[in-house]
């Protein structure tokens, strides 16, 4: 009777199942684990792939080769560009400008089409232009 119950044989009504414990079960069992750790580091690069790009620092770069010369590094303005009407990027009027306007500014010059400030004609792409955006908000 004891025979019976350890290798999961039916005696009479009773069936008893074994429990799978081999090398098999193992290995199933680390293959959907890592199954689920190469799935969790795939979604977190994709994520980081996703952010980084959008981030305030990643856009310094260009904005040092293609604004600074007038608005400064801290966004206050240089002399020069003080004298040509620059606006401190943390004053009231260019903080509560949407991005899309200050999209407009980048690319086009803003609603007065200024020369000087159409970079889209100058190696600023329409999605730089949106990041530097982002980044002359943060220039408080």
């Amino acid at each position: 009777m004891c025979a019976g119950l350890a290798t999961g044989r039916s005696l009479g009504r009773v069936v008893v199942a074994r429990r799978p414990n081999g090398p098999s079960f193992h290995k199933s069992l680390i293959g959907e684990v890592m199954k689920k750790v190469i799935l969790a580091v795939l979604l977190t690069a994709f994520a980081l792939f996703l952010i980084l790009p959008s981030l305030s620092w990643a856009q310094e770069d260009i904005y040092k080769a293609k604004c600074a010369a007038c608005h400064g590094a801290d966004g206050k303005g240089t002399a020069a560009g003080k004298k040509m009407g620059a606006l401190e990027f943390s004053s009231a009027a260019v903080q509560k400008m949407s991005n899309a306007d200050l999209v407009d500014y980048i690319e086009n010059g803003g609603p007065q089409k200024k020369a000087m400030h159409a970079f889209s004609t100058k190696g600023v792409s329409a999605a730089d232009a949106a990041k530097l955006a982002t980044y002359v908000k943060s220039l408080k």
